[in-house]
């Protein structure tokens, strides 16, 4: 459940857009990612798979910045920041180039 808005202007660096989103994020599990798995071709040497145990409520928000310079190239800028039960905090930010390939 969230919500999501973007605005976009014109200036010598090219056309840019501003984006900024914030979701509200619930895990329906108990907290245990456990299961059991196998390789087909060796379905009797069974192992078990331990997932990443989301927090059971986590709040997402975000802002980004992105401009296309010509038709070819453009560059990205975005910082991500999950908010969580039981002192879950994690942060992401990213820096990138685009290029169309044609």
């Amino acid at each position: 459940l969230g919500l999501r808005g973007d605005s976009s202007f014109q200036w010598s660096g090219g056309l840019s857009v501003v984006q900024a989103y914030a979701a509200w994020q619930h895990a329906f599990t108990a907290g245990s990612l456990v299961f059991g798995a196998a390789y087909v071709g060796a379905p009797a040497a069974g192992f078990t798979v331990q997932g990443i145990g989301l927090a059971r409520s986590s709040g997402w928000a975000g802002l980004g910045l992105s401009t296309a310079v010509d038709q070819r190239w453009g560059w990205y800028l975005n910082y991500d920041a999950q908010l969580g039960s039981g002192g879950l905090r994690n942060n992401v930010l990213s820096l990138g180039l685009r290029s169309k390939l044609d």
